[in-house]
Formats: structure tokens, C-alpha cells, sequence
């Protein structure tokens, strides 16, 4: 009677081990990888008939992929990256990398939300040229940096009497909205028609969350409308950067 309860004991304290100790591999989350549990082991029986366990420890896990980061404008090529001067007039520079100015009566159009941006300009035929992009964080920012452009060629003139003015006009293309501007001076009553007051020409054309420029300022006089040859001469910057720009859209490219 002794013998039997010893054993029964026994039975019992080792049922309850055998279940503290196991594993129940159902309830582990799928990791999509065949990879063996954290604690592997292999049963190997040695001469004699003795079973022994060996420990294999895991694999140290796959560290997890990192978000791909957003293109920067370094990806996105100007018209005029890198371009040797225009040949036939001895003073005209090569076009290099400069600081972002979106100048509009004389005011530079404030960079508000701008994440990122490029620009390169050069001396063409004794005139300053230059073009660019920016990149802003959220397309509402992009969408009020060409308002607030369009908005100071309104008031360009500074009061009554001003010779400051501007002119604009929508801008059709492949993008999301474009506006051409040229401004200037127009000559006072006391000087000649012909007096070169000067005069510059934008151009720029948004695409998603991006804005890409291109300007000249010239010694012309402004007219009655914007420049058409200015505006003809700047486009193809925009023709070209445009396309480029899908990858700062939501739909992407």
C-alpha cells in the first residue's frame, strides 16, 4: 500500500513538470518564415541505447526594412544642369547652382514650408536668367506659394502715380496650374518711351506638392501684356522638369 502511493506521487509530480515546461507553438504568431522555435533541439541516440538532447540555438532575427526616404530635387534635372555658356557673346557665364529666389515686383516669394529645393542660373545674352524647383511638405503649401506670386503682381504698384507694374496670365500645361508674369517699369512722363527701364519675365507651374520656375530679366520695357517671348523662351524649362514630378503627386509616378 506504501509502494503504490510512492508511485502514484511520482506519476503526478512528473505530469506536472513535463506540462510547466512545453510550448504550445500554435499560439505564436506567423512570422511568414519557416524558421525553427527559439529553442531548437535534436534527439540523437548514442550507442547503448541512451537518447540524449542537443541545443541549437536560433538564428539572430532579420532586422526589418527601412522606409525608403522621398527623392530629394538632386533627382529631378533642370533644363540647364550643368549647361556650358550659350555661345556667340563673350560675357555670358556658364550656368551653375545658385540660392532658390522667386523674385516678383522686386520681392522674393517666401519659401514657407519648403522642404527641399534647387535652382542654377547664368548670364544669357547679357541677361540674368535662372530656373529652379522647390518641394514643400504638404501640396496646400505649393498651392499658396504660386497665390502669394500671383497675389504681388496685384500689388506691384506702390501708390498712385507708381511706374511699377505687373501683368499675368494663366499658364496651360502639363501640371496641376501655371501662371507667366512680367513686370517692370514703365517709363515717367519725362522720359522717353525708348528709356530701357527693364523688365523680368516668371514663369512657374506646380505638380503636386512641387513648383518649378524659370525667370529672365531683361533691360526691355514692359508692355500692355506679358511678355510672349519671354514666356516662349522660359517655357521649355518647365516643359522639362514637369514630367519629372509625378513622384510628388499622391498617385505617384
Amino acid at each position: 500500500m506504501t509502494v503504490t502511493t510512492v508511485l502514484a506521487v511520482a506519476a503526478l509530480s512528473t505530469t506536472a513538470c513535463s506540462g510547466a515546461g512545453s510550448t504550445d507553438l500554435s499560439a505564436t504568431p506567423d512570422s511568414g518564415a519557416s524558421a525553427s522555435p527559439a529553442a531548437a533541439s535534436t534527439t540523437s541516440t548514442a550507442a547503448g541505447g541512451t537518447t540524449g538532447r542537443t541545443t541549437v540555438a536560433s538564428p539572430a532575427a532579420t532586422a526589418a526594412p527601412t522606409a525608403t526616404a522621398p527623392p530629394a530635387p538632386s533627382a529631378v534635372r533642370l533644363l540647364h544642369d550643368g549647361a556650358p555658356p550659350e555661345p556667340g557673346i563673350e560675357e555670358n557665364t556658364p550656368w551653375r547652382p545658385t540660392a532658390v529666389r522667386v523674385t516678383v515686383c522686386w520681392q522674393d516669394v517666401p519659401l514657407t514650408g519648403a522642404q527641399e529645393h534647387r535652382a542654377v542660373t547664368a548670364l544669357v545674352d547679357m541677361e540674368r536668367w535662372s530656373e529652379g524647383l522647390v518641394v514643400f511638405a504638404t501640396a496646400e503649401q505649393a498651392v499658396r506659394f504660386v497665390e502669394v506670386a500671383r497675389i504681388s503682381v496685384t500689388e506691384c504698384a506702390a501708390g498712385d502715380g507708381s511706374p511699377w507694374q505687373g501683368r499675368q496670365q494663366r499658364l496651360d500645361g502639363a501640371w496641376g496650374e501655371g501662371v507667366a508674369i512680367s513686370y517692370g517699369s514703365a517709363p515717367a512722363p519725362s522720359q522717353s518711351p525708348s528709356a530701357p527701364m527693364g523688365e523680368t519675365t516668371v514663369v512657374l507651374a506646380r505638380v503636386g506638392r512641387a513648383v518649378t520656375y524659370a525667370q529672365r530679366g531683361s533691360h526691355g520695357i514692359l508692355g500692355e501684356t506679358v511678355n510672349a517671348r519671354g514666356v516662349a523662351e522660359l517655357r521649355p524649362a518647365l516643359d522639362h522638369v514637369a514630367p519629372q514630378l509625378c513622384r510628388y503627386t499622391r498617385a505617384g509616378c
